[in-house]
């Protein structure tokens, strides 16, 4: 059985929430939105695209983009977003972990984004993310 975009997510909402550091700046991990009125900072995750390819036997290796931003706001200019990707690029870049059904991944960081939202109240949100290429495969 392929491993779905879902597990990617569980796996990395697990990863991420229990890293002491990222804990320690009170991080969640959503997919796609924080809940209304969440405070940040938080990391969002979206799929981006995904690519299968099969031989004889079945599916051989899949390949999954993932964007992962921070999202903070303050008078920082951006500094604590870029922080947290900092943290989160140490921590998945170059991983090979199993993430379900006997499947590894390789992670690997392809772009990077930043960009400032500001709000009718005048709050600015940083947003500070990378694009993660997961490879599948059969472990």
């Amino acid at each position: 059985m392929a491993v779905s975009v879902r597990d990617i997510f569980t796996y990395l909402v697990t990863r991420l929430e229990t890293d002491p550091t990222l804990s320690g700046w009170g991080i969640e991990a959503f997919s796609l939105a924080a809940p209304e009125d969440h405070p940040c900072p938080f990391i969002l995750m979206e799929r981006q695209s995904g690519t299968h390819h099969y031989a004889m036997t079945g599916e051989a290796l899949q390949k999954q983009w993932i964007f992962l931003k921070a999202v903070t706001t303050g008078e920082d200019g951006g500094k604590l977003a870029r922080q947290i990707m900092d943290r989160v690029n140490v921590l998945l870049t170059g991983e090979t972990p199993t993430i379900a059904s006997g499947y590894v991944a390789r992670i690997e960081a392809t772009t990077d984004l930043e960009y400032v939202e500001t709000d009718t109240g005048n709050v600015q949100f940083y947003h500070v993310g990378t694009v993660y290429q997961f490879f599948l495969g059969n472990n």
